[in-house]
């Protein structure tokens, strides 16, 4: 099979050299033809906010204004701005020709989350206080200097692409003539999503009617669905865990994957550990321990390589090199290219929108990235699996569509559900505008549509079913014991969907809060969660029998009861929950004699009405498909 690279010709050479220290045969690329220009973002759609009418109030002249945010839309202790506009007395918005801004928090080690971000004219770029070695506590602002006293009668706030982490809730707005005396002239809360929101001073906001959802197209688009190429295989076998040892987890904890049941852990190998000029990488010390630790317990490495460099041969001989030295340890592994590269730096130094439409310059530069890396590897060992990576399901179509190599694996990406905050549901919809011209969801907007939809795309452009790994998907926990349960009751929801839909492993985020604010099976003490004993409960219950099947719920996946049943050796597993959370009222699935336990392994009386809630019941029982359709035909 002949792999097509996206390079330079001066790259070429490179990998020439690189193919031949591997001990591969050398290629012919074929010519490729030159991408077309990224197309322009279309311009993000405000939120509705203030009436036009009467008109803003204009404040004095004054030359700087600050942001301040006192809450974060999930609880997190994090602040991001994608772009800040102030507009004028006239309604228009300011240039920000010589404008500075002071921020303080800045992330510039995680990633380019520098300040001056959110006055650079990219939506796809942004401030984001410090998360990678520190959690500074809200509030956090956001200040800046006009360079020059104006009047003026509002502003505009743009969050992170796909809205989410640090999106603000609460917000004070103040101004000043000289930059040390303040006034505060505005306040209010934002909702936690993508929307551009504009705030004018001094108009009351006008009533918000509900805004009623287009009708899905009256001839919807249909995919295939394709047979899984993994429905063999055990539930245990997808149960995965992103582990926080690179960013200070003591490794104390790798005890713990075996006391979860875990068969797959994702971390960080830092691009830190590579000489790019001798072309060594020498492992520190804790991928040495992480991977000794796989490899004698049977437990797989998902090895998620920092982009450290944007020159695809460096890049694949990084992966090369890691592969090499993660062949000597034995362990089962997977080379996962990149995390979210838009968020890596790559949108930042070679543009474009940051879903990848066009596709934009940056993402052809990551596929470019991702296909050396592919024919580097497929030379050193054609079993080698590898995942292209980013979070949002449309940016994967964009890659496809940019041509990522057909010797690829399989796509990893971040379900996360943002505002729906249930794994049922995904963040986008089946008309998202940023998502056009691909559907990349059902009408329902459900995660199954959108695994089926994905894998669809990925055969009709890589010619092979796809492997799909969902290597981030995760809930904040902040804001109490509730929400903690809240959370427990959402890990086997998770994991059970992720199997139905034939995801190949589902990691969940993450073993420990780390950086990454209260998303931890542990907190930053050690101290387990009601999610750590729900996970622990999960993998005891499900992990030696086969993948989920569901037997209730396909007609209303959003609603209602949801009932899935796994086989094993000897006896079954029936696990009913309610996707909305609601209490519902139903027969038991099972006879009387059936065991039953609940989401943190608790026994429960089988009684012959049960009260399903958002939170899992196991069933151990003997029941038939017959009997089991049966129960499910009275729901």
């Amino acid at each position: 099979m002949q792999f097509i690279p996206i390079f330079t010709a001066d790259e070429a050479d490179k990998l020439t050299r690189l193919l031949s220290v591997v001990g591969a045969p050398v290629p012919s690329p074929a010519p490729i033809p030159a991408p077309s220009p990224p197309a322009p973002a279309p311009a993000p759609t405000p939120a509705p906010g203030p009436s036009p009418s009467p008109a803003p109030a204009p404040t004095g002249a004054v030359q700087f204004v600050r942001l301040t945010s006192l809450s974060e839309g999930a609880g997190n202790p994090w602040t991001c701005v994608a772009e800040l506009n102030v507009i004028d007395a006239n309604g228009a918005v300011i240039p920000r020709a010589g404008w500075s801004v002071t921020v303080d928090s800045q992330e510039t080690q995680g990633e380019n989350g520098a300040g001056v971000n959110a006055i650079d004219g990219n939506g796809g770029t942004f401030w984001h206080t410090q998360w990678f070695t520190a959690n500074p506590p809200l509030p956090h602002s956001i200040t800046v200097n006009m360079g020059a006293a104006r009047a003026i009668s509002g502003f505009r706030y743009l969050p992170r692409p796909g809205g989410g982490k640090g999106g603000i809730k609460d917000w004070l707005f103040h101004s000043s003539t000289d930059g040390i005396t303040w006034s505060q002239i505005a306040s209010g809360a934002f909702t936690y999503d993508a929307a551009e929101k504009t705030v004018l001073f001094g108009v009351a906001p006008a009533p918000m009617p509900p805004v009623p959802l287009p009708a899905p197209p009256a001839t919807p688009t249909v995919t295939p669905l394709l047979p899984l190429p993994n429905a063999a295989t055990l539930f245990g076998d997808m149960v995965g865990l992103g582990v926080k040892f690179q960013q200070g987890q003591p490794l104390t904890e790798l005890p713990a994957l075996v006391d979860l049941g875990v068969k797959w852990i994702r971390s960080d190998v830092w691009f830190a550990d590579f000489n790019a000029t001798t072309g060594v990488f020498a492992p520190n010390s804790t991928v040495q321990a992480m991977a000794a630790f796989c490899a004698a317990n049977n437990i797989g490495f998902v090895a998620l390589l920092q982009i450290g460099s944007f020159d695809p041969v460096v890049f694949a001989r990084f992966s090369v090199e890691v592969a090499k030295y993660l062949k000597t340890t034995g362990a089962r592994f997977v080379i996962e290219l990149g995390n979210e590269p838009h968020n890596s730096g790559l949108a930042a130094q070679f543009g474009g929108s940051w879903q990848g439409a066009g596709p934009a310059a940056w993402l052809v530069q990551y596929v470019a990235l991702v296909n050396a890396s592919v024919q580097a590897l497929k030379a050193l060992d054609p079993a080698i699996k590898m995942l292209s990576d980013d979070d949002m399901w449309i940016v994967s179509y964009w890659m496809l569509q940019a041509g990522l190599s057909t010797g690829l694996t399989g796509m990893a990406f971040h379900p996360y559900p943002g505002g729906a905050d249930r794994p049922e549901q995904t963040a986008v919809q089946w008309n998202t505008d940023w998502c056009a011209p691909f559907q990349v969801v059902d009408a329902d907007s459900s995660f199954g549509s959108a695994v089926r939809r994905l894998r669809a795309q990925g055969l009709a452009k890589l010619g092979h079913n796809p492997e799909l790994w969902a290597t981030e998907m995760g809930f904040n926990q902040a804001g109490g014991a509730a929400r903690e349960a809240l959370v427990a009751s959402l890990v086997p929801r998770a994991f059970i969907l992720a199997s139905e839909s034939g995801i190949d492993t589902l990691c969940w985020f993450s073993a420990q809060d780390g950086p990454d604010g209260s998303m931890g099976l542990k907190d930053n003490l050690l101290v387990k969660r009601p999610s750590y004993n729900a996970f622990k409960t999960m993998t005891q219950q499900l992990s030696a029998y086969k993948r989920a099947v569901r037997i209730a719920g396909a007609a209303h996946s959003l609603v209602g009861i949801q009932a899935f049943v796994l086989d094993g050796a000897t006896d079954r597993k029936v696990v009913v929950w309610t996707a909305d959370s609601t209490t519902v009222s139903a027969r038991s699935p099972a006879p009387i004699s059936s065991a039953v336990v609940d989401v943190f392994g608790t026994v429960r009386q089988n009684d012959p009405i049960m009260a399903f809630t958002g939170s899992p019941i196991y069933f151990t029982t003997q029941s038939t498909d017959a009997q089991l359709a049966t129960w499910a035909a009275t729901l």
